[in-house]
């Protein structure tokens, strides 16, 4: 089963449930456990300190972001059946100007971390910054991917994320564990976390569907609506498949999206993306001919998860 949880309503009206993704990137089979470490200090305190003057950080406050950072990443990937991610509580110092990247992790230093946390491979956080520029803040951070039987890097990867200050007050979530949940630079950080472990790891995102109350008067598909709300499906089904006989046309179009719609959510795409094209192909729905485009993406995400 590919989807679980909690469905609930949206205004427009739609449909919310979570929804498994892939992975960007496929990591070699036989890594298992990956520890994860921070290499992103800097050890020069006065660049610290100066930065804290011209940007209006904080001493210390990157120290602090990157291992908000860590936090969003271990959430992200905590739920991987495939492959068990340990934090470890392993800091190290660079001593790289900033904005470059860590030397790499030399091969006994890879060793001893991979045998003391009995990993297959090390996740590092290489490089971490974090910068105040009027309104925005942006949060500049590098990642490398050691494996340990080949002794070589199989990823490298350098990426950042904006964001206006007053957006991310306003959207802050409650981030476990921390005094900083008014703090929009731990928020960013805390994001840009999860943000790589999707690159990394499958994982659940919320997604929504526009589906029908009404079509026509017709008692079926109002019911089956109702069905949809409480989360009773085989009851929606029902429902949909009577109304579908229905002489109007409107009405068979709209019970059958809202049927592919139930079968997406019941994770039988084959048969939802059948009904999604009837919905468009027969009866001349519009919403369904771009939700059966979704479904046929849907199915392919799906193909990729079960390669795995």
């Amino acid at each position: 089963m590919i989807y679980t949880g909690i469905f609930f309503l949206f205004a427009a009206p739609s449909i919310s449930f979570d929804a498994l993704f892939p992975s960007e990137l496929k990591l070699p089979d036989h890594i298992k456990t990956i520890a994860i470490i921070d290499r992103s200090i800097r050890e020069d305190k006065l660049v610290n300190i100066l930065e804290g003057g011209i940007t209006g950080e904080g001493i210390g406050q990157d120290r602090v972001a990157a291992r908000k950072c860590l936090d969003g990443l271990i959430d992200l990937v905590n739920n991987n059946i495939h492959i068990s991610f340990v934090r470890t509580n392993i800091e190290m110092t660079l001593d790289s100007k900033p904005g470059n990247m860590a030397d790499l992790l030399s091969l006994a230093h890879l060793k001893g971390i991979c045998m003391e946390n009995e990993a297959d491979a090390v996740l590092s956080l290489e490089y971490f910054d974090t910068d105040r520029r009027g309104e925005f803040i942006d949060v500049k951070l590098g990642f490398r991917i050691y494996d340990l039987r080949s002794n070589a890097v199989i990823e490298e990867y350098n990426f950042s994320r904006s964001g206006r200050i007053h957006l991310l007050e306003n959207n802050l979530v409650n981030i476990i564990n921390t005094t900083y949940i008014s703090n929009p630079i731990m928020q960013l950080s805390y994001d840009a976390g999860r943000n790589y472990g999707q690159r990394i790891s499958p994982y659940w995102q919320r997604v929504s569907r526009i589906y029908y109350k009404k079509g026509r008067r017709d008692k079926d598909l109002a019911q089956g609506a109702r069905m949809m709300e409480v989360n009773d499906w085989d009851a929606a089904i029902a429902s949909f498949k009577t109304s579908i006989n229905s002489k109007k046309r409107k009405t068979q179009a709209r019970s059958a999206h809202n049927l592919a719609v139930v079968y997406e959510i019941l994770s039988e795409f084959e048969t939802a993306k059948e009904y999604s094209q009837l919905a468009w192909g027969e009866y001349k729905n519009k919403d369904s001919k771009e939700y059966s485009e979704i479904l046929s993406r849907r199915i392919r995400e799906v193909n990729m998860l079960n390669e795995d």
